[in-house]
């Protein structure tokens, strides 16, 4: 059931509704999700209540970048869907409590050499533990090491190796854990 609530939710986010699910059919949800247009903008993933593991984990250090004060585990419980919808509130989005295509360019924050903070132990956790830079430090501190491991993994996702991590390389880590 949760994963044709996904579709039915995607689809009607990329079909320009106003962020609240709209009823539609499975069907119209698999057509829809089939189209080229809607492919791009659904490339961020859906995470909600009740997801657990590395995107949750994202959203929570983001949210805490944005001045939340979640604990940060991998689970999509209520204190962090309270936070997204806090958030979604503060950017004037509807509230809805999910994060998906409309929510993660808006939360996402671009770091690279020299940022520190919630945002960069983001990508380096995701770095660490989702893509198998075990060296690298979860420490908020955007240096040389984790600018490699950025690059590196720039160059395997085949995005301009610049070690800065903003739209295109935040989706890369969001879309293709393993």
């Amino acid at each position: 059931m949760q994963s044709i609530r996904r579709v039915v939710v995607a689809a009607a986010l990329t079909v320009g509704m106003c962020g609240v699910p709209a009823v539609i059919t499975t069907a119209q949800a698999t057509a829809a999700s089939s189209g080229s247009a809607t492919r791009a903008a659904a490339n961020w993933p859906l995470v909600q209540k009740g997801d657990t593991g590395g995107r949750v984990r994202a959203i929570q250090y983001l949210l805490n970048a944005r001045g939340a004060k979640l604990t940060v585990d991998g689970n999509f419980g209520t204190a962090t869907e309270n936070a997204v919808k806090a958030f979604q509130k503060k950017i004037k989005m509807p509230a809805v409590g999910w994060v998906g295509p409309k929510t993660w360019p808006k939360l996402i924050i671009t770091v690279k050499s020299g940022s520190t903070g919630s945002a960069v132990s983001a990508v380096q956790w995701q770095l660490r533990n989702e893509y198998g830079f075990s060296k690298l430090s979860v420490d908020g501190k955007f240096g040389p090491a984790t600018q490699t491991a950025v690059k590196s993994f720039q160059k395997k996702y085949k995005l301009t190796q610049d070690g800065i991590v903003g739209n295109n390389t935040w989706m890369a880590l969001e879309v293709n854990h393993k």
